[in-house]
């Protein structure tokens, strides 16, 4: 069985709040139209949950890949959507 230290819950909780806050902010402000700042913390939300999800196996960095590489999805998913809208129009 794995064993962490206070300071590794502490560290990962604390990064996928942040990231949790930082997705919160973001998918508040877009009924308003996401901006391309938006986009760069949605992604540095993603980014920050999966540091903290994989910091506990001490694999951080990978988590952080991983964790941009989905928010980007997200981001090109929400970019493809409104420019479909925008070409109804």
């Amino acid at each position: 069985m794995p064993r962490f230290s206070i300071k590794d819950l502490l560290v990962s909780t604390t990064l996928v709040a942040v990231g949790l806050a930082g997705i919160v902010v973001v998918v508040n402000h877009w009924p308003s139209g996401p901006t391309w700042s938006d986009a760069v913390l949605f992604i540095s939300g993603n980014a920050l949950i999966g540091a903290g999800i994989l910091g506990r196996a001490k694999k951080p960095w990978i988590g952080a890949l991983l964790g941009a590489t989905i928010g980007l999805i997200g981001v090109v998913a929400v970019m493809i959507h409104t420019f479909n809208v925008l070409m109804r129009m």
